[in-house]
């Protein structure tokens, strides 16, 4: 995390900017207008609202300025004007920030899909890397919903995939994927592989690398989260800057500081009611109460109107229960239940710092990092698994006849410079074991340590870290 200095000396140059933003959501008119274009109040217009990408010439636009919208936006402002694009597929509004989170909260909840390519490659010869742009000698795509197993396969003269996996996606927290895979080329090993990761939308991740110095494979996945029509999840939301539109993602409506006027400065976090049940750490917390009546809600001042214009609940309590003491007149916590963010005001950097290593706690916990594993000496092995979870690699050949298998269960240290490796080791010919080794160490983080050593060879492992998204 930067220090806050550094943070005051970025933010001190940035005027605040108007409360009203014009961002698009790609989801149908029932979204907003449950009768669609038979809802009371919808009206064709022909001139767009105002000269932006998200309009074009001949698109067919529809007037919802006086359409009661779903949600109901009684706690923020109205939209200064928003409108279906039946052309687009978009709905667009120029609305105050807390609207736009409001509207982002329940239009943005589309129906999506796991787009995934696995790909096989010859390792080269001398056993480098390969590019990024490498062309596969064999890959298979197939798509999946978000926690669904799913299993695929296809074989030719050129190769062989099999797949069965289970994804789950989470917000701004990458692609889970239990992994279960065959595969194989003309000539080459047939390998099996089982292993847990988080992939990146759109970042292909390099998995495995089996290899005996004469022949080998490397395996690698990509995950692109997609629309049901195919379109990129990533562009499901737009947001107009600079003339131009770009994705608008949550963690735009995140942050840990921001000066809303001289010497007061505000933090914002998403956070809902459900991350706070299934967060066994954290529990359910005192200001989650269901019935609104009983809610202990405050006026929002002056100062902070911008982005919370209405009530909120009052958290001070709680907040100074987590021991950020705020003085008196000094600030003050709130919850937006409309849209879901915890606040903290302020006129003191003790109390934003602390507010933000509390919500970080809170909000973004650390998640486990993937530990790659490379092995060399008597072959060449690359098998990625998160921290905590067994994975395992067997490969076969039939001319001479050999397997090799290769089991971990590696657990990363909090700073993340260690390793804890259980590891089991074996190679076969002809059915027999030549060599074997089932053993526990701890390793240091890109040193290699040599595990394995006898007159026929020796074997050497290596860790690295991959945080997760």
């Amino acid at each position: 995390m930067k220090t806050l200095l550094t943070l005051l000396a970025c933010l001190s140059f940035c005027a605040v900017t108007s409360a009203t933003e014009i961002v698009g959501w790609k989801a149908p008119l029932t979204k907003y207008a449950s009768a669609g274009l038979e809802t009371e109040g919808i009206a064709r217009i022909e001139v767009p609202p105002n000269d932006s990408p998200f309009f074009q010439p001949g698109d067919e636009l529809w007037d919802l300025s006086k359409v009661l919208g779903v949600p109901k936006i009684s706690t923020a402002p109205l939209p200064e004007w928003i409108v279906w694009n039946a052309t687009s597929g978009r709905i667009i509004a120029n609305a105050h920030r807390n609207t736009i989170w409001q509207l982002d909260s329940h239009l943005r909840a589309l129906t999506s899909h796991c787009h995934f390519t696995a790909e096989v490659f010859p390792v080269p010869s001398d056993g480098a890397p390969l590019s990024p742009d490498a062309v596969p000698a064999y890959s298979l795509s197939w798509i999946s919903r978000s926690a669904q197993k799913a299993s695929c396969k296809s074989a030719g003269k050129t190769g062989m995939i099999s797949i069965t996996t289970e994804a789950t996606s989470y917000e701004d927290a990458g692609i889970y994927l239990n992994l279960q895979a065959d595969y194989t080329l003309p000539g080459q090993p047939a390998v099996n592989l089982e292993t847990h990761v988080v992939l990146t939308d759109g970042i292909p991740m390099w998995i495995s690398r089996e290899s005996n110095g004469n022949k080998g494979l490397d395996f690698r996945i990509t995950a692109l989260l997609q629309l049901p029509d195919g379109s990129p999840y990533s562009d499901v939301v737009l947001i107009l800057r600079d003339g131009q539109t770009i994705p608008y993602q949550q963690s735009e409506s995140t942050f840990s500081l921001r000066e809303i006027e001289p010497g007061a400065w505000l933090s914002v976090y998403r956070y809902s009611q459900y991350q706070a049940k299934d967060d066994p750490s954290v529990g359910l917390h005192p200001f989650f109460v269901a019935d609104e009546n009983k809610r202990k809600e405050v006026e929002a001042t002056e100062n902070i109107k911008p982005w919370f214009p209405e009530k909120f609940v009052d958290i001070t309590t709680f907040i100074e229960s987590k021991g950020i003491h705020l003085s008196e007149n000094s600030g003050f916590a709130g919850y937006d239940f409309s849209t879901r963010r915890l606040f903290l005001f302020s006129k003191k950097n003790s109390d934003l710092e602390n507010f933000d290593q509390l919500m970080s706690d809170i909000v973004h916990p650390q998640l486990s990092p993937m530990v790659v594993l490379k092995i060399t000496g008597l072959h060449q092995t690359r098998l990625v698994s998160r921290s905590g979870n067994r994975a395992s690699q067997t490969s076969t050949l039939t001319e001479p006849k050999s397997t090799r298998e290769i089991e971990i269960e590696p657990t990363a240290s909090e700073s993340g410079d260690l390793v804890e490796l259980r590891i089991l080791y074996e190679e076969k010919s002809d059915g027999n074991v030549i060599r074997n080794v089932n053993t526990a160490t701890t390793l240091e983080t890109g040193k290699s340590l040599e595990v394995l050593k006898s007159p026929s060879g020796r074997l050497e492992v290596i860790t690295e870290i991959i945080q997760t998204p």
